[in-house]
């Protein structure tokens, strides 16, 4: 094991760089005599003290400064005391924010005791990770100035969104608005609830959070209030100075329902707690926001947790809980006939299955789910971070996770789920009922990890390889690979299948970590399947290849309408793909040869699973689709509530599939 010297993370000797901040080690023989000469200095600290601090560093990085580190792209604001620019990293050309200010009117030891407070507290803010925040990365503190490091948000500030929406008489919607309070509120339960002790920010208002191109809401603003006031230093990057009155959980609760009462009415109330409470007006957009917002504005007076105004918010649109075969009997009539029933009767006096609706459950509403089965549960896991156990029988809700991560598909082997997602690695032990490690890294990992025989095996959007132990997560071993990988990644005994947005197909070795092959193509953004030697892949300009898995030959190519968005999914003798324009093809994986085609005639990404010749699909009209593999004919279709959101998934004789609505149904075939 070796430590950085950038970051302090201690990982495997075998890296060649940290994972965790990307630092170059330095090379092995100069390691190797770094490490004999610590060793020496160990035995004989007073004999070698001085020929030791003669030996020049040789590791590159501690010969880059804080201010190397970063260059400047473009400068933001500009005050007497400090500066906010966005800045770029030297090496991974990311943008971040740097915010600096300096230290005046300070005799020399006042300038370093401050200096040193500081440092300490963003140590300690480097350990706030949420999805919802604007994270600190890095600080420094030299010549007087203390500059820090934060993620890069694009966007507009809430005051800008709002004011610019106002301007075309324009709103945003009823979903969003709800989206936006309840992702405010899972900061404030994160940093009130989840910490050793509560987290003040003191300027949780309209200008401090930003609503991003993605139409999410991030708090960029992150500070350390409580020691700029006991050091007597005014933050520059303020609205207006804090007061000692201020710096209490109640006043970010307070502060966070201004900004509510701003996103729903356009109103910018006065800061000050101590005058009277502002009233919402009737006409104010979402009234079901209402409660909330009065409780966080008189949260002075009244005894109320984040995390009771979090199930508030999470109630809102909520049905009441039904029994089971009420609901049943409500939702029997959605499964209708498609087309002309002799069509339907081609496939027999009783074509089955015919879909019947056994159970559905709310759980909250999120833009995409993963479901997958436990040993002992249905897992559902929304691409927000939240993890549901749910009862496979009957619609129960067994136990809820909030991992505040941006997830992408989980993988399980029954008792452990590892989870990727923007940040890092998640494993959840479901016997414990409790996280069991999270690995963070500054990476991406938009694609599932692969469960080897020794390891969880992940490659990052960066084409970084890592290999995690999977009782600890910590690094075996990290690898760079060529190309930005958004597509999951397959493996037989000998090789690594990448599909990748700028090299195209890679095939490389799983010992030699050399690339045997390549196939290049537009971009890869979809899963790629193996089948008997053979891999097929689709990519982005509507080509799907078959690839002989040894040699990488080309052995067919066939173009179908729009980038390839789900599959190839091998099925029988088929391979078949759905496009972003609506279209679902299955062709001979023999031949490339166009075996049946269902076109929605619409722009739409239709997901679909595979079972017992069956093929289940969404559909643009909110529907879940039946057909059948052998010539595509639809014969079958379940209506609903809301936008299908999730690749269906059959288990155990169950079709399981949610809505963007936040519900989760499972259905069950039935004769009639």
């Amino acid at each position: 094991m070796k430590v950085c010297s950038e970051c302090g993370k201690e990982v495997d000797s075998s890296f060649k760089f940290c994972p965790y901040c990307f630092t170059d080690f330095a090379p092995e023989d100069e390691e190797k005599n770094l490490e004999e000469i610590d060793s020496i200095k160990a035995e004989e600290p007073e004999e070698v003290e001085e020929e030791i601090s003669n030996i020049p560093n040789t590791n590159s990085s501690n010969d880059v400064s804080f201010s190397d580190r970063y260059i400047l792209e473009e400068p933001l604001a500009c005050s007497a005391t400090g500066t906010v620019c966005i800045v770029k990293h030297y090496k991974n050309d990311r943008l971040y924010i740097l915010k600096d200010f300096r230290i005046i009117n300070k005799t020399k030891e006042e300038r370093e005791i401050i200096g040193d407070r500081l440092m300490k507290t963003t140590n300690a803010l480097k350990r706030l990770q949420h999805n919802n925040l604007s994270c600190v990365i890095d600080s420094d503190f030299n010549n007087d100035t203390f500059s820090v490091i934060y993620e890069f948000q694009t966007g507009k500030s809430v005051l800008d969104h709002i004011e610019e929406l106002r301007l075309k008489s324009e709103k945003p919607t009823k979903e969003k608005i709800i989206q936006w309070a309840k992702s405010i509120v899972e900061i404030l339960v994160f940093f009130q609830q989840k910490q050793n002790r509560p987290f003040c920010c003191c300027n949780m208002l309209p200008y401090s959070f930003v609503i991003t191109d993605n139409e999410d809401i991030k708090y960029i603003n992150i500070g350390m209030p409580i020691f700029y006031k006991e050091i007597g230093i005014d933050n520059p990057f303020e609205e207006r100075p804090i007061n000692a009155s201020d710096i209490s959980p109640k006043y970010d609760i307070f502060c966070a329902g201004l900004t509510l009462l701003y996103i729903i009415s356009g109103i910018q109330a006065s800061t000050d707690p101590r005058l009277p409470i502002p009233q919402i007006p009737k006409n104010a957009y979402v009234p079901e926001l209402h409660s909330v917002i009065k409780k966080m504005l008189n949260i002075y007076h009244e005894l109320i947790a984040p995390s009771e105004l979090l199930e508030e918010i999470e109630s809102i649109g909520k049905p009441k809980e039904k029994k089971v075969e009420e609901v049943e009997e409500e939702k029997s009539d959605w499964s209708i006939y498609l087309g002309n029933p002799e069509r339907t009767n081609a496939f027999g006096k009783h074509p089955t299955p015919f879909l019947k609706l056994n159970w559905s459950i709310m759980v909250g509403p999120s833009s995409r789910f993963y479901i997958q089965p436990a040993e002992t549960a249905l897992t559902v896991l929304s691409d927000k971070g939240n993890l549901y156990l749910l009862n496979f029988t009957k619609a129960q809700l067994i136990r809820k996770y909030v991992l505040n991560i941006n997830a992408v598909p989980p993988v399980t082997d029954g008792k452990i789920m590892y989870i990727n997602s923007a940040t890092g690695q998640t494993a959840v032990d479901f016997e414990k009922n409790e996280p069991l490690w999270d690995f963070r890294t500054k990476s991406m990992f938009l694609t599932p990890p692969n469960i080897t025989e020794k390891s969880i095996m992940t490659i990052s959007y960066d084409g970084f390889m890592v290999q995690v132990n999977p009782a600890n997560g910590k690094p075996i071993s990290m690898e760079s690979l060529k190309g930005k990988v958004m597509a999951p990644v397959i493996f037989d005994n000998k090789r690594l299948y990448i599909p990748t947005l700028s090299h195209g197909l890679l095939a490389v070795n799983r010992e030699t970590r050399i690339v045997e092959w390549e196939v290049k193509a537009s971009s890869f953004t979809s899963p790629v399947a193996l089948s008997k030697g053979n891999v097929y892949a689709g990519d982005g300009a509507g080509n799907v290849y078959c690839v002989e898995a040894y040699s990488g030959r080309v052995l067919w190519t066939s173009t179908i309408k729009g980038a390839i968005v789900h599959g190839p999914v091998i099925s029988e003798n088929m391979a078949i793909s759905s496009t972003a324009m609506g279209q679902i093809v299955a062709m001979n994986k023999d031949t490339g040869e166009t075996m049946w085609k269902i076109d929605f005639a619409t722009k739409s990404n239709p997901v679909f699973c595979v079972s017992d010749k069956y093929l289940f699909l969404t559909s643009p009209e909110q529907t879940i689709l039946t057909a059948n593999t052998e010539n595509g004919t639809i014969y079958r279709q379940i209506k609903l509530k809301g936008k299908a959101n999730s690749i269906p998934l059959v288990y155990k004789g169950r079709l399981y599939c949610s809505s963007d609505e936040g519900e989760i149904y499972s259905f069950t075939p039935k004769e009639d």
